[in-house]
């Protein structure tokens, strides 16, 4: 019972525990590179976010596994269910940034490259964010496991 109160919780929090970590970690990058261009701000902060995305749902899966069921209960299972809205969100966000990296080209035949990569900057720092920071955790898991 305890284990299904578990993956009842971390399935739909992992979500939110991950959007709220990003946001209380990429807001602070983000005014911190005010100064810098667009590009670079979003290069990384988004990068960032990405990485914080993945870790704090690994994170919080391992924490309401250990806290709920008992140490030592964060295995295969529980892992995948902490990272299956990540699984479902990257595939989207592959589509929008191609689809922001197709916006930007068209932009860009029509009126400048600079005001096309200032409307948007990186478009692709979030979605590799995301990858590297999957990847982390999954080699996190693995090592601890």
């Amino acid at each position: 019972m305890r284990t299904l109160l578990s993956y009842v919780l971390v399935i739909p929090l992992s979500f939110i525990a991950s959007r709220v970590a990003g946001f209380v970690i990429g807001v602070p990058i983000s005014f911190a590179l005010i100064w810098a261009s667009v590009q670079l701000r979003s290069t990384i902060a988004g990068f960032i976010i990405g990485v914080v995305y993945s870790a704090a749902a690994v994170a919080f899966g391992w924490f309401i596994f250990s806290w709920v069921v008992g140490k030592g209960s964060f295995t295969i299972l529980p892992f995948l269910s902490s990272v299956l809205i990540l699984i479902l969100i990257v595939p989207r966000n592959l589509r929008k940034a191609k689809t922001d990296a197709q916006l930007i080209e068209e932009f860009d035949e029509k009126y400048s490259s600079r005001i096309a990569k200032e409307m948007l900057g990186n478009v692709w720092s979030l979605f590799f964010g995301e990858i590297s920071g999957f990847i982390l955790a999954a080699v996190w898991f693995f090592c601890a496991w």
